[in-house]
């Protein structure tokens, strides 16, 4: 059995943000807290941004699949490969599961 690959792995996450954590003199109380490395940002931010971008063309590529679009969604390049494909809204809505 073959697994996907993680892609939520962030290599500089644990550089990006400290963890502290404090308890009360009790010990019934936990403050938890997470500071920046602004040195990481830079590093981070791109990361996060090609997860997002990953996630979208997965979902774009799930909507296809729904709808058989073997293209893209972009009817500029529909009508340039000359099969010019449109959706009602309600299709739309039904793939996104929206109301």
């Amino acid at each position: 059995m073959t697994t996907a690959p993680n892609r939520t792995h962030l290599p500089t996450l644990a550089k990006w943000l400290t963890n502290t954590v404090q308890k009360s003199a009790d010990k019934k109380y936990h403050h938890r807290r997470l500071e920046e490395d602004l040195n990481v940002r830079a590093d981070i931010l791109k990361e996060l941004q090609d997860l997002v971008h990953k996630a979208h063309d997965d979902a774009r590529q799930r909507l296809r699949d729904a709808i058989d679009i073997p293209h893209s969604l972009n009817p500029l390049e529909e009508e340039a490969a000359g099969a010019a494909i449109t959706c009602s809204r309600a299709t739309f809505k039904n793939c996104f599961a929206f109301a």
